[in-house]
């Protein structure tokens, strides 16, 4: 199978004033719509998409749409017309191809927008992270 994304619009927007600091701490919601599997042929099909990504507190948001093309044996596009005509995810190739696109063309945005790049980044070198299901107390 062999899959290929193309970027047809991207937008982006920074929702507080470039004089404004931004909050010591930012949550990041990722959505990737899948909107709907078109026929181009008996062994290729299109899958249009949107990508989101929403900052909460509200200080920017970013929208990608695209199209991923998609080519195959009958077989293969087969099983994926089916598995969407019951509602079930697409292959995780698929969605894989379509998210990776997404999230580079949004860390961009995200820089010129001046606002922290939609990806999970790891904690500072020496903060040991809590975990759950245990206390600390310092008297």
């Amino acid at each position: 199978m062999e899959i290929r994304v193309v970027i047809t619009s991207v937008s982006g927007e920074r929702l507080i004033g470039p004089e404004e600091r931004l909050p010591p701490r930012i949550h990041i919601n990722t959505n990737l719509n899948i909107l709907a599997i078109r026929e181009r042929s008996e062994t290729a099909i299109d899958i249009p998409f949107i990508a989101q990504f929403v900052y909460v507190p509200s200080v920017a948001q970013i929208s990608i749409k695209g199209i991923i093309l998609v080519r195959g044996s009958k077989e293969e596009l087969d099983k994926i017309r089916r598995a969407h005509q019951e509602r079930k995810p697409v292959p995780p190739p698929i969605l894989h191809a379509a998210t990776t696109t997404s999230i580079v063309e949004a860390v961009l945005i995200a820089r010129e927008l001046a606002v922290p790049p939609p990806i999970a980044t790891p904690p500072p070198v020496g903060v040991q992270q809590p975990q759950r299901g245990t206390a600390s107390y310092t008297i």
